[in-house]
């Protein structure tokens, strides 16, 4: 399987793109070799054992000096600004794995409005420009010269996307450096994120110091789909199905988000859904314009025949002897639709699940970092490169997997932290039929436009601007 220079941006997700027999062949052929952590059922080896000693005795003590045990974290949902307050002196670093402008155009809303200038939390957002693609660098440089964004906390790091080093992996070694620092990792194609998520998230990481990161509960993301599903009374994730209607969808820079301007989706017509598999699903306009969802009526029947009903439970080993989820474009469309109908009525606490801080514990289970904080300090004891073998252990693998058990500090996600994250790049590319078979973006544009961007920042479909 080729790379395009556009893929260079996804080196971790170019990993996963594979069967699940591949995937794990790779595993073993790569990551087995010094760790075998991947496979949770697999003993571990000699040289397993050595690496983790390895971190063990460079982790030193767990904290670092940013842990604040003083620090009370309110497990209120999210709205409760008034119990979070950033500890005097800590400093907080986004930092953006960039690559594509037409998901940044609407993460920069929620990045300004994270800033320390603008009464956020982020002293400073790091976008790691690692592209070749000149237009969607331009566009950057543009962005951040134009509103003087460098002057209160944008900051563009070109990266030689064609140089060896400059794998996601040493990318971490590189630029979350700062020992004292704490790091929000953001996917580029986050389209929303929370009020309160960045300050949750940073908040957890202070007051566990346990915690090796603190991940956010993401819409959209191979951790927690099954749990999602699952969640609550069975009303987080709805059943929306494509619309079987042949209205044309316009697509507009006033496009309103609400999923309550969607046509109703009768039983009769959820029933044409009843056979299909949704691991194979393409579109059904030939000339890819946006496809409405419907709301099918919340009952079980509905549910089960959506696409969600694929969800993989993250305790049932597959195939290859691990987790390996569902990521299909339909399951991504659902989950979304669904989140921007809780945003509508405002039933975002459908999402809460864990403790009563809110956070929960996957034990070790492969978690895709889409959106974590984690510390410098924790970074900086990773041993990404396998000096025996000349290669790289995977970021993913090595943050969520791999540091949690050997420096005995488990990952935790706060789901009270609510993101979405757009799409993945495995097994079914989930951006070219979500942008083909969805009018997705566009809701999520609209949503940012109304209650987050700005009257002086408002964003257009760059097919229109």
């Amino acid at each position: 399987m080729s790379r395009s220079t556009d893929s260079l941006l996804r080196d971790d997700e170019y990993e996963h793109d594979k069967t699940t027999e591949g995937f794990y062949q790779v595993q073993e052929s790569k990551f087995a070799r010094s760790s075998n952590i991947t496979g949770l059922t697999r003993a571990w080896k000699p040289l397993a054992l050595l690496v983790t000693l390895f971190i063990a005795f460079l982790a030193g003590q767990n904290t670092g000096n940013i842990a604040n045990t003083d620090l009370v974290l309110s497990p209120t949902s999210p709205g409760g600004d008034e119990s979070l307050i950033k500890p005097e002196g800590l400093r907080v670093v986004g930092l953006v794995f960039y690559g594509r402008r037409k998901f940044v155009d609407i993460l920069d809303c929620y990045l300004r409005q994270n800033l320390v200038a603008n009464n956020g939390w982020l002293d400073e957002v790091h976008f790691l420009a690692r592209t070749q693609n000149e237009e969607d660098l331009e566009w950057l440089d543009d962005l951040v010269q134009r509103d003087n964004l460098g002057e209160i906390g944008y900051k563009v790091i070109p990266v030689n996307a064609t140089a060896p080093d400059w794998r996601f992996q040493s990318l971490w070694q590189h630029y979350a450096a700062e020992p004292d620092t704490i790091y929000v990792k953001i996917d580029d194609d986050v389209v929303f994120i929370d009020e309160n998520a960045i300050p949750r998230m940073v908040s957890s990481l202070v007051a566990h110091p346990e915690a090796s990161s603190i991940q956010a509960n993401v819409i959209n993301n191979k951790g927690t789909y099954w749990y999602h599903y699952h969640a609550g009374d069975g009303t987080t994730i709805l059943p929306f199905l494509p619309s079987t209607t042949s209205a044309t969808l316009e697509v507009s820079a006033s496009q309103d988000w609400r999923t309550s301007n969607l046509p109703e989706l009768s039983d009769f017509e959820a029933l044409t859904f009843r056979d299909t598999n949704w691991t194979t699903y393409l579109p059904t306009r030939h000339d890819f314009s946006p496809q409405y969802w419907s709301l099918a009526a919340s009952t079980a029947r509905n549910l089960q025949i959506s696409p969600v009903v694929t969800a993989m439970n993250p305790d049932t080993p597959s195939k290859g002897g691990g987790f390996m989820p569902t990521v299909t474009w339909p399951i991504a469309a659902q989950s979304h639709y669904s989140l921007i109908h809780h945003l509508e009525h405002n039933t975002l606490s459908k999402y809460h699940f864990g403790g009563t801080d809110g956070l929960w514990n996957p034990w070790y289970h492969h978690f895709s970092i889409n959106f974590m904080a984690i510390r410098g300090s924790t970074v900086q004891r990773v041993p990404f490169w396998d000096d025996a073998h000349k290669d790289w252990f995977g970021d993913e693998n090595t943050l969520t997997e791999m540091l949690p058990r050997a420096l005995d500090m488990p990952l935790l996600v706060d789901t009270h932290a609510i993101v979405a994250h757009y799409s993945f790049h495995m097994g079914q590319n989930q951006e070219r039929w979500l942008d083909r078979g969805t009018d997705l973006l566009e809701r999520y544009r609209g949503y940012a436009n109304e209650m987050v961007c700005g009257m002086e920042n408002q964003k257009v479909p760059f097919e229109t601007a």
